[in-house]
């Protein structure tokens, strides 16, 4: 078989396993989150009703804490296939394959093809790439249009690039660094030729730009929410110590240094590798700035890069050797190995031992037999609180998880309200908590009992699995 089709085949079985783990992952890695019912509402909302406006979420105003970019994708799936929480998870699922193929083009000619193959797969087979494409938030949406934008840029369909990179913060904000740097980049590469747009070069980018300001005419609309959800924002950032939280994490400071060694590196000997640099460093300055969980997979897409652009080095070093071709793949796929072993120390790849039934991340587990909510819990819990929105007239019911309003509403079967409330005094009618093993250890479900004053004389049922079901009214009509 030709070398090049066996590379594709190797990626084509990565992007295969990866679904299978995907699907093993289930609602126990990461567990239904409550970020998911902020995304996830909206565009449910929208695909139904035409609006942004989520009263399970708020039923007073508009949030406007984040663009809506990638609640509106949502919606458009919405709007053809049946909601479940399960299919906005397959497509984070589906954006995770598309950062993948994305950074197997990126990363190409960085080094030996089959060192980014083996290095790529095996961080899209680790946790914090399944965990961001079993997650219904924005992570993998954004860096799969990052990774495109900048990959398009740099090999010089800069308007197309820069469409997509325009497009990227409707998403995230995030987005603003990445679409700088193009810009920046581009600027200084055509200073003396800018490229003149073909038709459908500039139809793209103004199509990101009318996108953009119907954002802000949808912004404008609602200044005031706007303006006390971007306080919270920033105030929520400000209060967090980012150097001692930096400086505590050896990984992120042993990263920051090889940046800093590689970028004089490659400023002196291999300058082709400093847009990769340059991309990583933005894919590590996003969770240095937000020092939030679901960053994780920020971090992971910088480290590739880093080591694939030092196999770089490495390769161009021994070209210029007169060692056989036989002893520089030897020694390649020894600086591999060392750099498979480090990308593990550091938990950014997954141990082979017990490999995948033991992957976990942050303390949550796989959950392949679907254990976590099962077609008869559910069954009994909807039986449940149907018949209680029909006692009370009508019900919001929040529940601990949070994110268990997504796994167990459907529209086909249920009458009552799902709700998490955010930035709202409206309290929910009923309350639902669920505990089980696949809760970490650091999980504070005793907060959410203690809060609505739930004891055992609240326990509804327990499953056969062990899990322990409690309903309860908290504010009657």
């Amino acid at each position: 078989m030709h070398k090049n089709s066996l590379l594709a085949l190797a990626a084509g079985i990565a992007v295969a396993g990866s679904w299978y783990l995907h699907r093993l992952a289930g609602l126990g890695m990461p567990l239904p989150w409550a970020d998911e019912c902020l995304f996830v509402f909206p565009a449910i909302n929208l695909a139904d009703h035409h609006t942004l406006f989520s009263p399970e979420v708020n039923p007073e105003r508009h949030l406007m804490w984040m663009p809506p970019g990638y609640s509106i994708v949502l919606a458009s799936v919405f709007k053809i296939l049946p909601y479940s929480l399960q299919l906005a998870r397959d497509l984070s699922w589906l954006f995770v394959a598309l950062l993948f193929l994305g950074l197997l083009r990126l990363l190409k000619h960085a080094a030996p093809y089959w060192s980014v193959i083996a290095l790529t797969s095996a961080f899209l087979l680790a946790p914090h790439f399944i965990v961001a494409g079993n997650n219904a938030r924005m992570d993998a949406l954004l860096l799969c249009i990052a990774v495109w934008g900048w990959f398009l840029v740099t090999r010089g369909s800069v308007y197309y690039g820069i469409a997509l990179l325009l497009a990227s913060t409707l998403i995230h904000p995030h987005g603003l660094y990445y679409l700088g740097a193009a810009v920046v980049y581009a600027a200084v590469r055509w200073r003396k030729s800018w490229p003149r747009p073909s038709g459908l070069q500039t139809i793209s980018v103004v199509t990101a730009m009318l996108l953009i300001g119907v954002y802000v005419v949808y912004v404008l609309q609602h200044q005031s929410e706007f303006v006390m959800d971007m306080q919270f924002q920033l105030a929520r950032k400000a209060s967090r110590n980012t150097f001692e939280r930096l400086f505590s994490d050896s990984t992120m400071v042993s990263l920051l240094a090889g940046y800093g060694l590689a970028i004089l590196i490659g400023t002196k000997f291999a300058r082709r590798h400093i847009p990769l640099l340059v991309f990583g460093g933005l894919s590590l300055i996003v969770p240095m700035i937000g020092l939030e969980m679901w960053y994780h997979v920020y971090v992971a897409v910088a480290a590739l890069i880093l080591q694939v652009v030092f196999i770089g080095f490495f390769s161009d070093l021994l070209d210029r050797t007169r060692l056989n071709e036989i002893t520089r793949i030897g020694l390649l796929g020894v600086l591999l190995v060392g750099m498979l072993g480090w990308s593990f120390f550091r938990g950014l790849i997954a141990n082979p031992k017990r490999y995948p039934d033991k992957l976990s991340w942050l303390g949550m587990q796989m959950d392949p037999a679907g254990e976590y909510l099962t077609k008869e819990e559910r069954s009994r819990l909807i039986y449940r609180l149907n018949a209680m929105t029909d006692s009370l007239g009508s019900a919001r019911i929040a529940f601990d998880p949070e994110g268990d309003a997504l796994a167990v509403w459907r529209k086909a079967d249920c009458r009552f309200v799902p709700y998490y409330p955010m930035f709202t005094t409206t309290k929910p009618d009923v309350v639902v908590i669920h505990t089980t093993r696949f809760l970490p250890a650091w999980w504070k479900g005793d907060d959410a009992k203690a809060r609505w004053e739930i004891s055992e004389r609240d326990l509804y049922f327990v499953s056969d699995d062990g899990d322990r079901w409690y309903v309860k009214v908290v504010n009657r009509h």
